[in-house]
């Protein structure tokens, strides 16, 4: 019986293992095989080792792929949003939107209350009655222009007047 220096059974055909044939992560065999030369370089610097350190670093180079041409995709990137500014913004926007609205309103409004006052001329007491206005003055007139008092009197005076006196009591 011969006794080996190894005892154990598995480990009987070390010799047998192929060291070149290729692993689960050849990269990383090269990788480390490249970081032995070159710890192996700093202690005795030769040409051999530094031709050994070469080959390794071009077979790294088929297992690692080329990034330059590689395209990157795009990452995502979260927009800062100012928020004071947009409600200021939109604040604005509704200001000028009710800015609109109300002399579109006004306008209107105006068209229709004073268009028969500028198409005629007012006779002399409604103008003097407008700069002066008083509920007396305006009985007055009312019965001086209403169509029941005077039928041969346009109705337009009346209509007028009545409308000019409801604005006068709204703004009071």
């Amino acid at each position: 019986m011969s006794h080996s220096l190894n005892r154990f059974g598995v480990f009987a055909n070390e010799e047998d293992i192929d060291l070149n044939s290729f692993t689960n992560n050849p990269k990383r065999k090269y990788s480390k095989l490249l970081r032995k030369k070159t710890a192996q370089l700093i202690k005795n610097p030769n040409d051999k080792l530094v031709k050994e350190i070469e080959e390794i670093k071009k077979k790294l180079d088929m297992f690692t792929p080329n990034t330059s041409n590689k395209i990157k995709k795009p990452r995502f990137k979260k927009i800062k949003v100012d928020k004071a500014a947009e409600f200021k913004k939109r604040r604005e926007k509704e200001e000028r939107e009710r800015k609109y609205r109300y002399n579109n309103k006004y306008k209107n409004w105006y068209k229709k209350t004073y268009k028969e006052a500028i198409d005629i001329v007012l006779p002399d007491d409604i103008s003097s009655w407008m700069n002066n206005i008083t509920k007396v003055e305006y009985y007055k007139l009312m019965k001086k222009y209403h169509p029941d008092k005077n039928p041969n009197i346009d109705t337009k005076f009346c209509k007028f007047i009545t409308n000019y006196w409801n604005e006068h009591q709204k703004t009071l």
